[in-house]
């Protein structure tokens, strides 16, 4: 199942004027973010449903009680982003990726005006981050919406100068995941009955060792979308019956999925740094030159995280990976931090698998 959020960003550096406004419009329970680059967040539980009246109604109000810019993001399943943008009360720009997704005839004059226009973005944009050309390379991209509908929305707020991780979370996933993926949210102001503050359950460095089974998780998480391009093809096939994805599966198709599993790795990595372990940079660099030069720079700079790296590869089949880091020094039986081993990782995948045999032969 895809991914299903709303959430909304108001332009403004102040979270008290945003939470008096919001607190009369409140319907249940709603959470304001501390200001971040001329933004403030909104976390709102009636928009969550995807009731497109109530979102408009809300980025409406908010936008005329403090007469500044309201954005308010939509994603639907990963198939549809949409987005709706209001100046003083006012319907600005509308934008749906895919507006004929639910089988209704769409007229041109609503494709037109959903299309969404560069121009209404621009004055918001960061300064010196965003040309037209840019804008509308996301909007109106010339292979085709990505496949991933997110990646829209994050590739928009990279340009607006909204953080990542808030704009593509709405209130459930701000509820079951923030208080893990959020470093501020103690300082998200809740508004509503019932909604109680927050307390983050971020990992210290303190806590990365993979006895504690902490951070290392998300790290190996990380290092295991980078490595998603090797075997990719042969993960997506056989999720398909009869030879079906061999027709369906393009070049641009599986860049498109690369590019998303990249992201992703570069969000965790972002907000779960720890001092000395490669950087998203240093670890895509060394992905891009091979499979070997992965293995080294982990084995030279994260020895404690081979095992659970090597977990996660043995789980998604990795072949050449799993290869690569048996050279260098990968322990198949060496204990993860969910008191996993490669081996029986691998085992998933049949005793007669590649993987497995790799594994099993590589054990001392």
């Amino acid at each position: 199942m895809g991914s299903f959020f709303t959430n909304f960003h108001i332009r403004t550096d102040s979270q008290d004027k945003v939470r008096a406004a919001l607190t009369p419009l409140v319907k249940g329970r709603a959470y304001v973010s501390p200001p971040g680059n001329g933004w403030v967040t909104l976390y709102d539980e009636a928009s969550d449903d995807q009731d497109e009246t109530i979102i408009c109604k809300t980025a409406e109000a908010l936008s005329k009680k403090l007469h500044t810019a309201v954005l308010a993001f939509l994603v639907h399943d990963s198939d549809v982003a949409k987005y709706w943008l209001y100046r003083d009360g006012k319907l600005a720009d509308e934008f749906n990726s895919a507006p004929d997704y639910f089988g209704e005839s769409v007229s041109k004059a609503t494709r037109a005006r959903v299309r969404g226009k560069s121009e209404a973005l621009r004055p918001l944009c960061v300064s010196g981050a965003a040309t037209m050309g840019r804008l509308e390379a996301i909007l109106h991209p010339a292979g085709g919406q990505p496949l991933m509908a997110e990646d829209t929305v994050t590739d928009l707020a990279e340009l607006l100068g909204i953080d990542a991780v808030r704009a593509t979370i709405g209130f459930r996933y701000f509820e079951e995941e923030g208080e893990e993926i959020l470093p501020d949210i103690a300082e998200f102001q809740p508004v509503g009955k019932n909604a109680e503050p927050k307390t983050p359950k971020l990992p210290t460095p303190e806590s990365s060792s993979p006895e504690a089974g902490g951070p290392s998780n998300l790290f190996a998480a990380a290092v295991g979308m980078l490595t998603q391009r090797w075997g990719l093809r042969q993960q997506m096939e056989s999720m398909w019956p009869g030879g079906e994805a061999k027709l369906a599966l393009t070049d641009d198709m599986l860049n498109k999925l690369v590019e998303s599993f990249d992201r992703s790795a570069k969000d965790i990595l972002k907000h779960h740094d720890v001092a000395g372990r490669p950087t998203f940079e240093e670890l895509k660099a060394a992905r891009d030159r091979g499979p070997e030069a992965l293995a080294e720079l982990l084995a030279q700079r994260v020895p404690d995280q081979i095992v659970d790296i090597a977990v996660g590869s043995a789980a998604s089949g990795s072949n050449l990976f799993i290869a690569a880091l048996l050279k260098h020094g990968l322990n198949p039986n060496g204990i993860g931090s969910h008191g996993i081993t490669p081996v029986a990782a691998a085992e998933r995948h049949g005793k007669n698998s590649t993987v497995y045999q790799l594994l099993k032969g590589g054990q001392t």
